[in-house]
């Protein structure tokens, strides 16, 4: 994989070049200091991800990512900031992921994974053993992992994703599709804006008075309405698990 690292500052560039080599020694890196350079040579060298700080003198990350939305070629975007109020405007430039500095071994080789979490050979899906074990999310300026299994399901608000556990409410930076592609074996979609985990799916029921289908768990107390569209996959999924 050609890859490009845009950060004007020196330091950040050689360590995220270090990480990434211990974590895939296949990929070639070249680097960049501020945001117009990142563009020549993005259309020179035609890497197929970019790692972009966001406060850069002259041209900003976020600018430099709107350009790159319109080659042809589009590369994959991970932006690397040290500012966590960014998160949501990389959300909307579509990144693929938002890695707070210091970045970490482990949450870049995460991030790493959405790129291709499918694997040769599987069809397109990611083996048990490639598949995210976690969803990492910032708060209050730390990174936390929340276990797979212990999310009930996904739901897409605005321009928000809020991830749903047995306990408590999170705002995610990722992107309902991409989950869904991501986590077929475990998750299913319901409607346009919600994926639920199949594990946790204790029935689905119709409401008479207003002529609409909900799922409802076995864990927490919410309902998730089940689109008309994606009825009868969710009954015939449940039937075939009956």
């Amino acid at each position: 994989m050609k890859c490009l690292i845009v950060d004007d500052e020196a330091l950040a560039r050689s360590r995220l070049k270090s990480i990434l080599g211990e974590v895939d020694s296949s990929i070639n890196v070249i680097e960049s200091s501020n945001g117009e350079d990142a563009l020549a040579k993005c259309k020179d060298y035609e890497p197929e991800l970019v790692f972009l700080d966001i406060r850069m003198p002259g041209v900003s990350g976020m600018e430099v990512a709107e350009q790159l939305a319109e080659f042809n070629k589009p590369p994959s975007v991970i932006f690397t900031t040290a500012y966590n109020e960014f998160a949501l405007d990389a959300f909307d430039a579509n990144a693929t992921d938002y890695l707070l500095k210091p970045v970490r071994r482990e949450r870049l080789s995460q991030a790493l994974s959405k790129l291709n979490p499918a694997s040769a050979g599987d069809g397109g899906k990611a083996s048990n053993d490639e598949a995210r074990q976690h969803i990492a999310l910032t708060e209050r300026g730390k990174i936390k992992l929340v276990p797979i299994d212990k999310i009930v399901y996904f739901r897409a608000d605005n321009k928000y994703v809020k991830l749903r556990t047995t306990k408590r409410e999170y705002v995610i930076s990722e992107v309902l599709n991409s989950l869904e592609e991501e986590l077929s074996d475990q998750f299913i979609r319901v409607h346009r804006n919600s994926l639920v985990a199949k594990s946790h799916i204790n029935r689905l029921e119709k409401d008479d008075a207003q002529g609409k289908w909900y799922v409802f768990f076995k864990t927490i107390e919410d309902s998730i309405e089940v689109s008309r569209r994606q009825t009868t996959s969710v009954r015939k999924w449940l039937r075939n698990e009956s």
